[in-house]
């Protein structure tokens, strides 16, 4: 061929056409796809192929492991065995014993024996037929033994008790001059490894083999009573070492299945076995992915193909928005994410880069918040759960678990919410509420423990939507179980308050009733005679004498001040009392009192020692519901009692004793019962001060309380105080005054809002010569006392009156005359509202109820003292 001429164009190479180029697109699109496609199948094959190696690997691993726990376990109970003492083992009675005791703690053993060197049976755990001519010496295992002196693991054979198929082993007795002298014997049965193979973790269509190293079997999963004693057929093919005594085998089982089998060798025993997995389960989805990914490969050439003929017909009108996009993308447009294509696309791109980080910020502010809220309601103090909509916990937090006696809230998860509730009925009321009113709130009820003790709630709940349109109630618990109990006990201890008061109340009124009486007595007596009529006057006088000490003893009991040590004769202190717990304990109760001669003083506050004999009293008469012996003793001893051994100072100890015959107190009720607002009585009728408050009382004594009890035995509570010197207690007690009655000419203004009460002090005073004057109450009094006309050397006025008390009449007498005597009489204890008034001189206050005598006595005192001053 010759040159071109100079100067001439060179020749146009035919181009290939836009069809051709789309075509050749298509098939570099769509080549390597369906290359990846067949490449991800064949990975896909080899993992489905490795891990159906691994499992089957695991799967034998697991079954050696199980049946090297088998066999170490009966071997140790045979060297065990064989590790006696010879003579032990050769005495036929006391070996059978042993190898029974033996088996029974190794139950996988079918029978334990023991042979001589000869193979004759001395001895068995499970009895033999004609055992005297038993002759084991051709078994397997014997021979192994005796030539190996070592634990031997022999053939599968027939058991001679069982009739089945069992695996022998034996261990060798050595004498004391190492020589062999026998040896023990051991049979499991086949149905062991069976039993074994059950157990392990394999799929319907494994198969798991065991056989003794020389192909027969001892165990198989499928089909054991035609395999077990027989031989496996030969592989097929040779196995793959994969490790040591492990193998890989491709090949098929004796039912024609084609499998993958892996083997472990047992250590020790030379066993092997094998783990089957059907190579089916094992490729085919290998080969489905495979397929799927050729298909796949094949649609997108096709749709690559159709593509291509679609944009070859609509070319024309798409070349200049290419040059357009080329134009765009050589100018550097567009860098997130990485496009080629229209400016449109590119600002999708740029949508989505937003969207991502919009996304990604949201999410973390999501994450933080849902942190906290966790947060809070694990830390909180308050229970906190989720309901589901068939009455169940879905969710709870610690604070609910602990409150209802759980470890951890998993316990609660799952469990029915109506459950805890005593009455059930509240569940499904509270349940209805939240139906209709999507809300409750402070709705208490009562909820039971783990244990069943009862506590009480105040719930706040409400209905939630969950994201998926399900409902869910979230359920806030408050435990207020201590708050109503003090609750309790502070109505209780307000009504005891009230009782006090009302008690002082009733002692005022009936002490001015017993000083009337009293009064009215003394007088009789004074006029009267000493004649029969004398004698029913007198009775009056010492009945209203009576009746002053109950009053007293009422305001003893009934006074609410602090402590005020004192020395206490408990033999005297209980003889006071001892009318009024009679009236407490009923007459159904048989009332039991010893006293100690001689017995040493205390110093303790009495009305709290009171109170403390009042309480053990009563917690024994309610322990004695139907009757029974309450024994009151006194005594003294210088041994003191295990909680007080260190208090070496004290000479000896007075002890108090309240014992009854009721039904005693239970070990775990002894342990709490002196804790504050513990009590065993129903709700309403105890709030569990009463022992904790005597404790307290008698500890502030120096003393303490020990309780000795058992149930259906009684009780007996002790109360230990510290005995006082005898030089202390040998101090006497200087007898009341003997007050001597004198009259005079002096006027007396009585201030008695009681009309008999005054009219008694006029009638007294009267006669003894005064000159008496009468107000009705406080307010007639300081009017009276605003007459500077009248002339009144003492007022005689009672402490509470309806109109201005007795403290206002002594602050109108002082302004007065600030060295007018008053006298002040009353009904209430002694401290009652006059601290101030009497500024300490108790001489100025009559007690009621008083005697003609006693206020002749004290008026003629006041004001002697008056005078003097």
């Amino acid at each position: 061929m010759s040159a071109p001429p100079p100067g001439a164009r060179p020749p146009l190479r035919r181009a290939r056409s836009i069809r051709i180029h789309l075509a050749l697109l298509a098939v570099v699109s769509a080549v390597p796809l369906a290359v990846l496609a067949v490449r991800a199948g064949l990975e896909a094959y080899r993992l489905e192929q490795r891990q159906g190696e691994l499992a089957a690997l695991r799967l034998a691993e697991v079954t050696s492991a199980a049946s090297v726990q088998l066999l170490t376990s009966t071997r140790h109970v045979l060297e065990g065995i064989a590790r006696q003492d010879t003579a032990l083992l050769f005495d036929p009675a006391r070996c059978a014993a042993l190898l029974r005791s033996a088996q029974a703690l190794a139950p996988q053993i079918a029978n334990l024996v023991n042979v001589d060197t000869t193979g004759r049976l001395r001895c068995s755990a499970r009895p033999y037929q004609d055992s005297a001519f038993l002759d084991l010496s051709k078994r397997h295992w014997f021979r192994e033994v005796q030539a190996r002196r070592t634990f031997v693991v022999g053939a599968p054979q027939i058991g001679l008790i069982t009739a089945g198929w069992v695996i022998a082993m034996a261990a060798p007795v050595i004498g004391e001059d190492g020589h062999f002298v026998g040896a023990i014997g051991a049979s499991i049965p086949a149905v062991q490894f069976q039993e074994l193979l059950a157990g392990a973790p394999a799929a319907p269509d494994e198969l798991i083999t065991i056989d003794d190293g020389n192909g027969i079997v001892l165990a198989r999963s499928a089909e054991p009573g035609v395999w077990v004693g027989k031989r496996l057929p030969p592989a097929t093919r040779p196995g793959i070492p994969i490790g040591p005594g492990r193998q890989l085998i491709r090949g098929n089982d004796a039912d024609g299945t084609q499998r993958l089998f892996a083997s472990v060798r047992v250590p020790s025993v030379g066993w092997t076995v094998y783990a089957g997995v059907p190579i089916e389960r094992v490729v085919g989805p290998a080969r489905a992915k495979l397929a799927s990914g050729i298909a796949i490969g094949g649609i997108v050439l096709l749709l690559v193909g159709t593509l291509a003929r679609g944009i070859e017909r609509q070319i024309s009108g798409s070349l200049r928005r290419l040059v357009e996009t080329a134009r765009e993308a050589s100018e550097g447009a567009a860098r997130w994410p990485p496009l080629q294509g229209p400016a449109e696309v590119q600002a999708l791109g740029r949508q989505l880069r937003e969207s991502f980080e919009s996304r990604d910020a949201a999410q973390a502010a999501e994450r933080q918040t849902r942190e906290r809220y966790q947060a809070i309601v694990e830390q909180s103090v308050f229970g906190i759960a989720e309901i589901d909509g068939e009455g169940r916990f879905w969710s709870a937090n610690p604070a609910l678990a602990a409150m209802l006696g759980h470890d951890t809230a998993d316990r609660l998860v799952g469990t029915s919410v109506r459950e805890v509730f005593t009455v059930g009925e509240r569940f499904d009321e509270l349940q209805a509420r939240l139906r209709h009113e999507s809300l409750v709130r402070d709705v208490e009820a009562e909820w039971r423990r783990r244990n069943g003790a009862p506590i009480t709630v105040r719930l706040n709940g409400r209905i939630a939507t969950e994201e998926g349109g399900g409902t869910v109630t979230k359920l806030f618990v408050e435990d207020i179980t201590t708050q109503r109990a003090l609750e309790a006990a502070l109505h209780q201890s307000q009504k005891m308050e009230a009782v006090g008061r009302l008690a002082g109340g009733v002692a005022h009124d009936f002490n001015n009733l017993l000083t009337v009486i009293g009064g009215n007595a003394a007088l009789l007596m004074h006029d009267y005679p000493p004649a029969r009529e004398r004698v029913e006057i007198r009775e009056i006088a010492d009945a209203a004498k009576r009746a002053r000490v109950l009053t007293k003893q009422l305001l003893d009991f009934s006074r609410r001040m602090p402590p005020e040590p004192q020395l206490v004769d408990l033999n005297a202190l209980l003889a006071e009392i001892e009318q009024l717990l009679l009236r407490l304990l009923g007459e159904h109760i048989e009332v039991r009192v010893t006293l100690a001669p001689d017995l040493p003083r205390v110093r303790a506050d009495r009305g709290q020692l009171e109170q403390v004999v009042v309480n053990l009293v009563v917690n024994a008469r309610d322990a004695m519901p139907s009757g029974g012996v309450l024994h009151l003793t006194t005594s003294w001893t210088r041994e003191a009692p295990a909680e007080l051994a260190r208090r070496r100072h004290v000479e000896g100890w007075v002890r108090l004793s309240v014992s009854d015959t009721g039904h005693g107190i239970a070990p775990a009720v002894k342990a709490k019962m002196f804790e504050p607002f513990f009590t065993t009585k129903p709700r309403g009728e105890g709030t569990g001060l009463g022992l904790a408050t005597s404790y307290a009382n008698v500890v502030a004594a120096g003393g303490v309380i020990t309780v000795t009890s058992r149930p259906g035995e009684g009780a007996q509570f002790d109360i230990w105080l510290p005995a006082l010197p005898a030089a202390t207690t040998a101090t006497p007690v200087a007898p009341e005054r003997e007050e001597v009655a004198a009259g005079g000419t002096e006027t007396v203004l009585v201030v008695e809002d009681e009309a008999s009460v005054r009219r008694l002090a006029q009638r007294v005073l009267e006669t003894a010569g005064y000159t008496v004057l009468l107000a009705n109450d406080g307010e007639e009094a300081i009017t009276r006392l605003g007459d500077r006309s009248l002339a009144i050397d003492l007022i005689l006025t009672d402490v509470v009156m309806p109109r201005r008390g007795g403290t206002d009449v002594a602050m109108a007498a002082r302004e007065r005359d600030p060295q007018l005597p008053v006298l002040f009489m009353s009904g209430y204890p002694a401290d009652f509202p006059l601290q101030e008034a009497l500024a300490g001189d108790r001489e100025r206050l009559l007690q009621k109820p008083f005697t003609p005598t006693q206020l002749l006595a004290r008026v003629r005192t006041v004001l002697d003292r008056g005078r003097r001053s």
